[in-house]
């Protein structure tokens, strides 16, 4: 893949950020672009592809956090599988995506989410390409990441052989699966075209994610620097941690309703991500733009300028009126549900985040 690019060709932008940090209002800027391509979340279903979860049964936090409470390592498969995805998701080489990822439930369920592509799922819908029960095939699979490690690693490798003739109870399931995912893709084969003209006609190809590591980040710059834009998008940690708490789906199986474990492994991952940024920085200059969520509450417009004007953009007057008018007030001011406890418990978990990112977090 050549690494410069014409005048003319496509910014690829990738919003990397965090469950439950104002992503999916923020990501509105590129949505309600008539000139983008944006996808939400496509990295949900990678993690299907790869150990048969479930689909949206993928929390962030599982990936960095294992469910008895000790630090996941991102292997290396995850990372680079990441970047291949995004490449081809955000290049148009859509016929090369898993199923599990081209066919996600998340296309149709996030319909308000995916406007520039709202062809392609018409076409999903009208072939009743919203969901599968491939998964009741293969009952070595857990439904949620983490779920179990052993049986996690057995469903990987069952799920990435090209052929065996181990004739085992889990093999005849897993080529039961396959058969069912394939003609998934079968049928859903005639809407592929609508989502690669919707890319390739597209000034901007976008994409909001919450389950990439900047490590990830790192392998794309490699193969095109000059047209990849990140915007990294933070958000007030105990604003993020009471978020969570609502949501059983987002939240980390080990912290459970444990505010402070849950923001020990945000603050860490946030951490984690801005020491490979900040070093990045150096050889990409013009790549990184951040985004404090509570900026863009308080000023959307004006955020959203310097967001367009980051990635060298012309910045629609559709974009700029719909952020406008979304923009809500309780957004702003000291976070309110915490006790003084949680509060002390928090600032400290998450103190080397805030030194780093020198902001009031209130």
């Amino acid at each position: 893949m050549s690494s410069t690019a014409s005048p003319e060709a496509p910014i690829i932008v990738i919003i990397l950020t965090y469950q439950r940090s104002g992503s999916t209002f923020f990501g509105q800027i590129f949505n309600r672009n008539p000139k983008a391509f944006y996808a939400y979340e496509p990295l949900d279903g990678l993690y299907s592809a790869i150990y048969g979860t479930a689909q949206g049964y993928n929390a962030p936090s599982d990936i960095v956090q294992s469910w008895n409470g000790t630090q996941r390592m991102i292997p290396d498969l995850e990372i680079r599988s990441s970047a291949a995805v995004l490449d081809n998701l955000l290049t148009c080489k859509h016929d090369t995506l898993p199923t599990e990822i081209i066919t996600n439930i998340f296309w149709v369920r996030f319909r308000s989410e995916h406007l520039t592509v709202s062809d392609y799922l018409e076409c999903l819908i009208n072939h009743k390409i919203s969901y599968n029960n491939c998964r009741s095939k293969i009952k070595l699979c857990k439904t949620w990441l983490g779920q179990n490690n052993s049986k996690q690693l057995r469903c990987r490798d069952q799920l990435w052989k090209d052929t065996s003739p181990n004739t085992k109870p889990t093999t005849r399931e897993f080529k039961a699966y396959n058969k069912c995912m394939n003609n998934i893709r079968q049928k859903a084969s005639p809407c592929f075209p609508k989502l690669t003209e919707a890319c390739i006609s597209a000034d901007i190809r976008s994409t909001k994610v919450v389950r990439l590591s900047m490590r990830a980040v790192e392998v794309l710059l490699k193969q095109y620097p000059k047209r990849l834009k990140v915007l990294h998008l933070l958000r007030n940690p105990k604003a993020v941690v009471l978020s969570r708490m609502k949501y059983k789906s987002v939240r980390g199986h080990f912290a459970g309703k444990n505010k402070t474990a849950e923001a020990i492994t945000l603050c860490r991952v946030i951490q984690e991500d801005l020491v490979i940024r900040h070093r990045l920085e150096h050889e990409y200059p013009d790549v990184f733009y951040q985004i404090i969520y509570e900026e863009f509450a308080k000023d959307p417009v004006g955020v959203t300028r310097n967001v367009y004007k980051h990635i060298g953009k012309p910045l629609p007057e559709l974009v700029e009126q719909f952020v406008l008018s979304k923009t809500f007030q309780n957004n702003m001011g000291p976070v309110k549900g915490l006790t003084k406890t949680e509060t002390r418990q928090i600032d400290s978990v998450c103190s080397e985040l805030y030194y780093n990112v020198p902001y009031k977090w209130q």
